[in-house]
């Protein structure tokens, strides 16, 4: 038994597929997952297009399973709808749907048994709108009169629907038609955007295909044992380790269910704590929304509840208890904007203000051998900081490591304009900020910044080049950046008036400009350090800038080059970072 089929899609061609039926269906570089060159892109149709595989193993098979990396990308699919996204074809042995449900995305499967009824089940869990593996797998019914067969899906390696007690044996003895199919076909609706699928793999045995993950969110550790919290396959768990050997202790396999999205809510992951000379489970602290949570029992149970009331704003967190008896009770935390707290985890919290934290706070420990004392450690101005007195006082650990990133707009979209009475234009040869008929205000987005999260922004301004001479008058503008994640460029006068502006901004008083002699803006660190230092931040997302009109003399203009010329609009920033702070891993066990 082994490994049937991997298709990785390595050119822009459908010559490792049987067929291709249909519309809708293409190879992609951009619908590319799993690291290869090329994947399926699919634009939801309402009639069946499909690309197949097929296989004839020439033995009646124990068990099968077939796979592929799935992004649902800007699929929108209305209410009650489904997407059948891969089936194993022959006798409709199963069938693998995306469902719509309630503004959610879940899997549906069907599948056809001996007698050829058809049953099916849909998950609870919602399919996340990232990359995702996708995993089906079916066992065969023990004899032609037994009723024991089953079929599973596995999202990220998580079970996500299931069916059971299938008559399936003669299915597997009738193997000679046996097509897999990467589906595009809608069930009603008025489907739009499109949905990726690449590396497709094909078992002819039980073996699991894609390996599992775990990402470390948290540890602590007591006298004997090393606790570990993070996500397998996306399911939060925490695990116990005798540290004399290593050897797994115990783990709570049925921790909660939360999904990487939910446990980034709770300030990136469940942070343990342990009060040293008690055998059991460690206290375990997160945030849900604004409020500071922590789970007390020893049992592993999800039962966590608040500590706090509200008004943490930050999102940077770090905790850990004393040593007992010295304030065995009282729990040592760095909230709020760096302010730094202690209070008692029994009863009603009483947060009693420690001192003024001059840094970004990431970690928190107990000093080993010093008593009371508390090692809590973060990033200022990119340098690495600790200290042992309740953050009063840091000291530097590690020098600052300078770096720099210059990157384009890379499309038209990324550049235009908007005008006070509505118009909109994202496809000119210029972008232009002007006291015309209308009152004039750009956007300039820079779709892949690579910049880490958390540095500290020394230098940065955007460049832009006139396309005419300037000799007189002045434009005043105010430069500010949207305030999210990953930016998206607005798709008209409206989107663009709504984004939501940095509290940071500079402004801009334009003044005298030479054709073909490039302008730099005033600095924009504090606009910048404001988007790197969001929760959410990651290299190489987008960063979008919002230059809005504030004045001129009527008739003055400024007009600068746009996406389509070599000298369009770029950024250059400097930045500075420090080494050894670590949020997060991801491994393959």
């Amino acid at each position: 038994m082994a490994e049937l089929v991997h298709i990785t899609h390595d050119s822009d061609d459908f010559s490792e597929w049987d067929s291709k039926i249909g519309s809708g269906i293409a190879t992609s570089a951009g619908a590319a997952l799993g690291g290869s060159a090329f994947g399926v892109e699919a634009t939801p149709a309402l009639s069946a297009s499909f690309a197949t595989w097929s296989a004839d193993p020439g033995v009646a098979l124990d068990a099968l399973r077939f796979a592929a990396r799935f992004d649902r990308n800007t699929l929108a699919l209305s209410a009650g709808t489904t997407a059948l996204i891969m089936a194993l074809t022959w006798n409709d042995l199963l069938k693998i749907y995306l469902k719509e449900d309630s503004g959610f995305y879940k899997i549906h499967i069907e599948s056809e048994e001996d007698d050829t009824s058809v049953q099916s089940a849909t998950s609870t869990a919602t399919v996340p709108a990232v990359e995702v593996t996708i995993e089906a797998r079916i066992l065969r019914a023990s004899s032609d009169v037994a009723s024991d067969g089953a079929a599973y899906v596995y999202v990220n390696n998580t079970e996500y629907v299931s069916l059971t007690g299938l008559d399936n044996y003669d299915n597997y003895n009738n193997w000679d038609l046996g097509n897999f199919a990467i589906y595009n076909l809608v069930s009603g609706g008025s489907p739009s955007g499109t949905w990726y699928i690449d590396e497709f793999f094909v078992r002819d045995d039980d073996t699991q295909i894609f390996s599992d993950t775990f990402r470390v969110l948290g540890l602590a550790a007591d006298i004997d044992r090393l606790y570990v919290t993070g996500l397998k396959n996306g399911v939060f768990q925490l695990y116990r380790y005798l540290l004399d050997t290593l050897a797994e202790d115990a783990t709570i396999p049925e921790f909660g269910s939360a999904t990487d999205a939910e446990i980034d809510s709770l300030d990136r992951g469940l942070l343990p704590a342990v009060k040293p000379g008690v055998d059991g489970w460690p206290f375990l602290f997160g945030r849900d929304g604004n409020d500071i949570q922590v789970q007390l029992s020893d049992d592993g149970g999800d039962n966590f509840s608040d500590i706090s009331d509200g008004g943490w704003a930050s999102t940077k967190m770090a905790i850990a208890l004393l040593p007992a008896p010295l304030r065995s009770d009282d729990l040592i935390a760095a909230f709020a904007d760096n302010d730094i707290y202690r209070s008692s985890v029994i009863g009603t919290p009483t947060w009693v203000k420690l001192g003024d934290a001059p840094v970004t706070l990431r970690r928190a420990a107990r000093h080993p051998t010093a008593g009371a004392e508390l090692l809590l450690a973060g990033q200022a101005a990119g340098e690495v900081e600790y200290t042992h007195n309740y953050g009063v006082s840091f000291e530097d650990v590690s020098p600052a490591v300078p770096d720099e990133f210059d990157g384009q707009t890379e499309a038209h979209a990324d550049d235009g304009y908007v005008d006070s009475g509505g118009a909109y234009n994202n496809t000119g040869a210029q972008v232009l900020i002007a006291n015309l008929s209308q009152n004039f205000s750009i956007w300039v987005r820079f779709p892949s910044v690579a910049i880490p999260p958390g540095v500290a922004i020394t230098t940065a301004y955007v460049t832009f080049t006139p396309d005419s001479d300037y000799p007189t008058g002045t434009v005043t503008v105010d430069i500010s950046a949207e305030d999210v994640d990953d930016a998206v460029a607005p798709t008209d006068a409206t989107d663009f008036n709504g984004k939501t502006r940095t509290t940071a901004s500079e402004t801009w008083v334009v003044g005298a400009l030479t054709s073909g002699t490039p302008v730099n803006t005033p600095d924009l660190s504090a606009v910048i350090q404001e988007i790197v230092d969001r929760g959410g931040w990651a290299s190489s997302n987008a960063m979008q800038f919002l230059i809005d009109y504030v004045s001129a003399g009527e008739g003055i203009l400024r007009r600068f080059q746009a996406y389509n010329h070599a000298d369009r609009p770029k950024l250059h920033v400097e930045y500075t970072y420090g080494a050894g702070i670590i949020n997060a891993i991801e491994v393959s066990l």
